[in-house]
This record gives C-alpha cells, sequence and structure tokens, in this order.
C-alpha cells in the first residue's frame, strides 16, 4: 500500500516536471519598442529608463533586415523579416505593427549560453550597445550604416542579455545577431528531477526489476 501511494504521488510531480523542461526549449528573447524616442544625429542612449513604451513583445532570435522585403520597414515588418516569430504582443502591438521603424528605439532581454574565448557579433545599422549580466560589453549608440559590433566572452555560462538598439536614419533597418536566446533552469528543477529517479530506483527495487 505505501508503494502505491509513493506511485500516486510521483505522478503528479513526474508530469509538472516533464511540463517545464519542455517549455524550457521555447526560449525568446522579451522585446520593447519605444516610438519616436530618438532621432538622427542623436545617439542611442545608455538605457531606455525614462522612456514610454508603445509595446511588448517576445521573439525567438535577433535576425532583422528591412531589405528583405516590401514593407519590411515597419515594426512588425522589421521584427519578422528574418523569420523570426514574434509572441506575447501586448495590447498596443496591434495599434502600432504598420507604423514606420523610423525614431524607434528597441529593446531586447532574456538569457543566453556563453563560451569563454568565443567571439559574439551584433551587426547593427543605426546604433547598439550590449549589456551582459549588467555589464556593457560594447557602446555603438551613433547612427551609422551597418557595421558589427562585438566582444569576447569571458567566462562560460549563462547570462543575462540586454540589447539597445536605435533606428534613426532612414531605411535600410538590420540587427542580427549570433546570441541565442535561453531559458536558465533552477537548481529546483535539477533536484526534482533527481527525486523522481530516486523514485523510479525505489519502484524498481520493490518490484524486483
Amino acid at each position: 500500500m505505501k508503494l502505491n501511494k509513493r506511485i500516486l504521488l510521483a505522478i503528479p510531480c513526474l508530469v509538472a516536471f516533464i511540463a517545464v523542461t519542455g517549455s524550457a526549449h521555447a526560449s525568446t528573447f522579451s522585446g520593447t519598442i519605444f516610438e519616436n524616442s530618438t532621432s538622427y544625429p542623436n545617439s542611442l542612449p545608455a538605457t531606455t529608463s525614462g522612456l514610454t513604451p508603445s509595446a511588448t513583445f517576445s521573439v525567438d532570435g535577433i535576425n532583422f533586415n528591412s531589405n528583405n522585403g516590401a514593407g519590411d520597414y515597419t515594426i512588425a515588418g522589421f521584427l519578422t523579416s528574418g523569420g523570426n516569430t514574434v509572441t506575447n504582443q501586448s495590447a498596443s502591438f496591434a495599434g502600432i505593427a504598420g507604423d514606420t521603424l523610423n525614431n524607434s528605439i528597441m529593446e531586447f532581454t532574456g538569457y543566453t549560453n556563453l563560451v569563454a574565448g568565443q567571439t559574439y557579433n551584433v551587426i547593427h545599422d543605426d546604433g547598439a550597445i550590449l549589456y551582459i549580466n549588467g555589464v556593457q560589453v560594447f557602446n555603438a549608440g551613433a547612427p551609422t550604416a551597418a557595421e558589427t559590433s562585438n566582444f569576447v566572452a569571458s567566462a562560460t555560462g549563462t547570462f543575462a542579455v540586454d540589447l539597445l538598439y536605435a533606428e534613426v536614419n532612414g531605411a535600410p533597418a538590420v540587427l542580427t545577431s549570433d546570441l541565442v536566446a535561453t531559458t536558465p533552469e533552477p537548481s529546483s528543477f535539477i533536484l526534482l528531477g533527481s527525486g523522481l529517479i530516486g523514485v523510479a530506483g525505489l519502484v524498481r527495487r520493490r518490484m524486483g526489476v
């Protein structure tokens, strides 16, 4: 009877564990757009503090290029121009989706995995500023034609990303990066998985498997 109770208690834990670990694969960057928040020839501000967000959303990658097709210099067109999927749009997103990208600032936050000694790139037109774990790793905030800014990771692990981008000088607009969104897995998930493995072992011993 005790064995049956333990198995029954383990089942909902196993279901929760599978659901959580499965969702970890759907990693995204959270995005915010600030319309009419800058203009040529201003440089990108070091922070968006004090700016009024126009809309928020999530994207599964940073790969945008307004040269990819007609209509890609609009907000929605730009965000999907590289094949990215846009999700979790705020209610205000639909109202600005067709607006011009010009004079806008975008901010992308989330997590990424880095490998020590490896170089990571951000190609941008116009300005961009990147923070890793709150530390500025490059500041190329001035309006420019498409150029590459990069940094070399000093450690291996999962790190917080905060990427600021400005479009202020008319088409084209470009923002691409090899930073890949990831979801940190809290140690509690690992402990839960270990506990379930222990329960499975107990069942096997009791059943003589």
